[in-house]
């Protein structure tokens, strides 16, 4: 069956569960599983979805008070869209060029593909490279062996865990306990937490919900940057599953967080975040249109300034103390635009996507494991020079606050391809410029929340490019292709549902010129009242007026 083919199946049966014919979408699936030789514990399962929904009809039309009758039905439902699932996922296994069945391909047929003992495994290197630190390793070269061995197995999992379904309890328990384990650093935790996501995205599995939510519960035992991590993993794949969460144990694990003091405020500034990186295609394209064209044309002007300094080490020092600099981005109109840009910057605007967008292309980025790695100015691809004045650069690099550790990982790729005279001039200008390290280290004397909030921002912003700039990128399904507007998801909209807060939502959305985000915001504030009421009714209108609804505004 073609891929064209196996999509119709699953709108199908999609569409007759959100027209409550339970049982035409049974026989559907039935059919399915007999055309496809399914295995028998398949055929089990739909035997027994098929008694269950038969109990539940007698029960209704005899009048049977049933208070969970609704759960029950929508536990039918879901039951019948995973297995649909499965079907259409073991009908593409064996052949699909997909990066995600090439992975499982390779993956069954290793003999080692456990997720429990890959994790024990990597668990052991890390011991034993804690050991051979402790007793002071002499041989470098069995440092960075152990180090491979560690980059190697992570690589493992991530691959494992996002093609693996659905996950086992052992699984998910094994999973949890390496997340908690302080002995395991931060890098490897956040890859598995964005594979929990990208396999939930793939196929729906609640197992997967579940643990990534479990892991923003353990506040006296994980990092507040990584539980915020989690939190904004578990809500992209609540948005890309939105219609099918209809999970009891996800249910009351969600009514149990809403208990944590910082539930809400954690719950909206995510989503805040998730809102902004949905704006970075705005913010390039500002950029190709109009700063990138701009700096090409005063290019000229600037350079004959620059010849005229007698000593460029200062060059900062001389645009400051000189007017006409100033002068020259002012005439231009340039000073507004960049003004405007390094607001949007300070308030989390992704302004480094058109710079870096280019810097995609090395053979680091085909893995899809890396682009959710932590940076690490040790790690075996950036290790390709190791000067004195490159530990330097690497400090520098990591220390960056508006850079997001994909963005790190290109800008030290690309110093390899600059040629070793110019690299060598590069590092020593950068020791010779007496970078005040602890100036640029003042972050980490931030708030715990400030720096977490920070951390999360970063993270969204390597998931913007993975799903943007990945070289395989159309096999995935992109949540940033459209705005990720987390109170549609009857889950979570309690949650969102304050006036304020709305407010602030709908003026994001109506001053970046998104008109019909921003109506649909408004319009949840018109019949709530307030002195401001006219200037909602004002916004309202004029977003009408711009989306051509001329008689309604």
């Amino acid at each position: 069956m073609s891929d064209s083919s196996l999509k119709t199946l699953h709108d199908n049966i999609s569409d007759l569960i959100s027209r409550r014919r339970l049982a035409q979408a049974i026989d559907q699936v039935e059919a399915t599983l007999s055309v496809y030789n399914a295995p028998w514990q398949l055929r089990e399962r739909i035997e027994k979805l098929r008694t269950d929904y038969g109990y539940l009809r007698r029960y209704a039309l005899d009048g049977v008070a049933d208070p969970g009758r609704a759960s029950l039905y929508d536990a039918i439902a879901s039951q019948l869209l995973g297995m649909t699932d499965e079907v259409i996922r073991a009908s593409r296994t064996a052949d699909s060029p997909r990066l995600y069945f090439s992975t499982l391909r390779y993956e069954n047929m290793q003999p080692d593909s456990s997720i429990t003992s890959l994790l024990e495994r990597y668990t052991e290197n890390v011991r034993k490279t804690g050991l051979a630190l402790f007793g002071g390793m002499d041989n470098a070269a069995d440092d960075r062996s152990m180090r491979d061995v560690q980059e190697k197995l992570a690589s493992r999992l991530f691959a494992l865990l996002w093609v693996t379904h659905p996950l086992s309890d052992a699984d998910a328990a094994a999973i949890e306990g390496f997340i908690c384990d302080p002995t395991v650093g931060r890098g490897i935790k956040q890859q598995l937490i964005s594979s929990l996501m990208l396999g939930a995205l793939e196929i729906f599995d609640a197992a997967r919900l579940r643990i990534m939510l479990s892991i923003y519960y353990r506040s006296g035992e994980i990092s507040a940057e990584l539980r915020l991590i989690a939190l904004a993993s578990l809500l992209i794949a609540m948005w890309g599953n939105r219609g099918r969460l209809s999970d009891r144990r996800l249910a009351d694990m969600l009514a149990a967080a809403s208990e944590l003091p910082s539930w809400t405020s954690d719950l909206r500034m995510v989503f805040v975040r998730l809102l902004k990186a949905t704006d970075t295609e705005r913010i390039t394209g500002k950029m190709e249109r109009e700063v990138i064209p701009g700096m090409m044309k005063i290019k000229p002007e600037l350079d004959r300034k620059i010849k005229e300094l007698k000593d460029l080490s200062d060059l900062e020092g001389a645009m400051e103390e000189n007017p006409e600099w100033e002068e020259v981005f002012e005439r231009s109109g340039l000073a507004e635009k960049l003004r405007e840009l390094n607001e949007l910057q300070s308030d989390g605007g992704d302004v480094m996507m058109v710079t870096f967008s280019r810097l995609k292309n090395f053979p680091f980025f085909s893995d899809p494991a890396n682009w959710f790695l932590v940076f690490d100015k040790d790690h075996s691809s950036i290790s390709f020079f190791d000067a004195p004045e490159a530990d330097a650069l690497k400090e520098l690099v990591a220390e960056m606050p508006y850079l997001c550790d994909s963005d790190k990982y290109s800008m030290m790729l690309s110093m390899n391809s600059v040629p070793e005279q110019q690299r060598t001039m590069m590092m020593q200008q950068f020791r010779a410029g007496n970078i005040n390290f602890a100036e640029i280290n003042a972050s980490s004397l931030r708030p715990e929340a400030e720096r977490a909030e920070s951390e999360v921002n970063r993270y969204i912003q390597n998931l913007y490019r993975f799903f943007n700039l990945f070289r395989r990128k159309n096999e995935f399904a992109n949540p940033f292709a459209g705005f990720i507007n987390l109170p549609e998801i009857d889950e979570l909209s309690e949650w969102f549902d304050d006036a304020v807060f709305i407010r602030e939502t709908a003026e994001f959305y109506f001053k970046r010129g998104y008109y019909a985000e921003a109506l649909a915001m408004f319009g949840r504030l018109t019949d709530r009242g307030g002195s401001d009421q006219w200037q909602v009714y004002q916004k309202t209108a004029y977003c009408m007026q711009k989306l051509g609804r001329i008689e309604e505004a």
